[in-house]
């Protein structure tokens, strides 16, 4: 389990790249490593693929470089 998942609405915090400030949505959670369904993981261990407001290309972006704004609709 992550504290994100697909459909949420996050905002990029990592101040050196260039969509800091920027509004994404999550299309897709990648762990590192495989990991037990029901275990909870950190923000180190998975990275995020999210569609950024100013552009239609999915970005890679580290998931603690990314602060929840909104979680979609389950």
């Amino acid at each position: 389990m992550t504290e994100f998942s697909k459909g949420d609405l996050a905002e990029c915090v990592y101040r050196m790249s260039p969509n800091c400030g920027e509004l994404a949505v999550i299309l897709e959670v990648n762990p590192y490593v495989d990991q037990p369904p029901d275990r909870n993981l950190h923000k180190d261990e998975y990275s995020c693929v999210v569609l950024f407001n100013k552009n239609n290309t999915p970005s890679v972006v580290r998931a603690k470089w990314l602060k929840m704004v909104s979680k979609g609709d389950k």
